[in-house]
């Protein structure tokens, strides 16, 4: 692709690195999130792409968390709130996953919201 036909805002950014340990430990999260939607929520899946994703990769400990967490759309006025329908938020459960480097197994969950 030629650059000159990018806007320089997109052209400037920085990249991101991922290492193919990481790349595969956010396939496990999936993964994960699929079957968290199986054991708790009785098979409703929500869509990835209703998901932020923020992921922190911890060196010492040798694990990555990988958190989804569901968009927020505003309310008629304009403010990010959404109140659950019978305990469950409309773009899913937010939910943050603990991940081994070493072998990818699951080392804790946290929910969240």
């Amino acid at each position: 692709m030629n650059n000159e036909k990018l806007p320089k805002n997109i052209r400037n950014k920085p990249d991101i690195e991922l290492n193919g340990r990481t790349l595969l430990a956010l396939s496990h999260a999936i993964n994960y999130l699929n079957n968290t939607f199986d054991i708790y929520f009785k098979k409703k899946k929500w869509p990835i792409e209703n998901y932020e994703i923020w992921t922190v990769i911890y060196e010492e400990e040798k694990c990555i968390s990988v958190a989804f967490c569901p968009k927020i759309e505003p309310d008629e006025s304009g403010l990010l709130f959404e109140v659950p329908v019978q305990g469950v938020w409309k773009n899913g459960p937010g939910v943050k996953f603990f991940i081994s480097l070493a072998d990818y197994s699951l080392i804790d969950t946290v929910f969240m919201r």
